[in-house]
C-alpha cells in the first residue's frame, strides 16, 4: 500500500528543494515516507480533518500524547458544531 501510494505522487510535483525531506519545528513528519500533506490530497481532506490527521500522524517530543488528543477533541467539537449549524 504504501509503495502504491509513492507511485502515485508525480515525481513533477516534487521541487528540486526537497520540502519533504525536511521539517519546520519538533515534528517528525520529514522521517516517513507518507506524510500528513500526502493523505489530505488523496483524500480532499477539509481542514478540520486534515487537522485531526495530522495529530494523530505526528510525534512531538515538546507536546504530550494526551494534549494531542485534547486538541483533537477540541478540533471534533468545533467541526460538530459546525455540522449541527449547516455547514458543510
Amino acid at each position: 500500500m504504501i509503495e502504491d501510494n509513492k507511485e502515485r505522487i508525480p515525481e513533477s510535483s516534487i521541487l528540486k528543494e526537497d520540502v519533504r525531506s525536511y521539517n519546520v519545528g519538533q515534528s517528525d513528519y520529514a522521517k516517513h515516507r507518507i506524510q500528513p500533506w500526502d493523505i489530505w490530497l488523496e483524500y480532499k481532506l477539509n481542514p478540520w480533518d486534515a487537522d485531526i490527521v495530522k495529530r494523530v500522524l505526528r510525534t512531538k517530543g515538546t507536546d504530550s500524547r494526551k494534549l494531542d488528543y485534547e486538541k483533537i477533541i477540541h478540533v471534533a467539537k468545533e467541526r460538530i458544531r459546525q455540522l449541527d449549524a449547516g455547514y458543510e
